[in-house]
């Protein structure tokens, strides 16, 4: 099902635009949503059995999107949306093995909370660095390499444990914030650090 013509057709039964909408592991039973005269900014789909995302034009106003516990092979962001209101993003606990991420930084520039948690990642990458971001959530991956561009000027929680990282680099003047990072349980034999200790 098209989940961008699902709120729509939930936004014409109601009369108004949604602002929250929460599923409880379908489509076709959604246990709990509130509208105003606003646009979505809400939307949980944890445990839909989804195999793949786009967030597109229809979410860009959405500040909490939780996708976790899904079986979700593909997320993609719409490279034609210039900018995304989201705060909060949740991909964690996906079974599918997720394809390579590519996240539009410059685009999530309000991001607060990226959790992308043992969905059997294997690349990520980032087109810049998440100016707001505050916590980066990537452990339990199968990640080989990591690369972090930019400067990450309010990053002060990054998990990266449980990976396949052999090497990792980190400027401390790009992450001036960092106060806690976790790189336990990965095969590294190169760590790379003007200040690290």
């Amino acid at each position: 099902m098209n989940h961008p013509e699902y709120i729509r057709n939930l936004q014409k039964l109601t009369g108004q635009k949604l602002t929250r909408l929460d599923t409880d592991k379908a489509w076709a039973t959604p246990n709990s949503y509130c509208v105003n005269e606003d646009q979505l900014i809400t939307l949980n789909l944890e445990g839909c059995t989804l195999k793949q995302f786009i967030i597109g034009a229809e979410l860009a106003q959405v500040t909490f999107l939780s996708l976790a516990r899904n079986n979700l092979r593909e997320v993609v962001f719409d490279d034609q949306v210039n900018s995304f209101a989201l705060v909060y993003l949740d991909l964690s606990y996906n079974q599918g093995n997720l394809n390579p991420i590519i996240i539009p930084g410059p685009a999530l520039a309000q991001l607060k909370y990226l959790y992308l948690f043992r969905a059997g990642l294997r690349q990520i990458s980032f087109t810049g660095p998440l100016a707001n971001l505050d916590t980066l959530h990537l452990a339990e991956h199968k990640l080989t390499e990591i690369n972090l561009p930019g400067k990450w000027s309010q990053l002060v929680t990054l998990y990266l444990h449980q990976n396949q990282l052999e090497t990792f680099t980190l400027n401390p003047k790009l992450f001036e914030k960092l106060e806690y990072l976790s790189l336990k349980e990965n095969p590294i034999k190169n760590l790379e650090s003007e200040d690290l200790q």
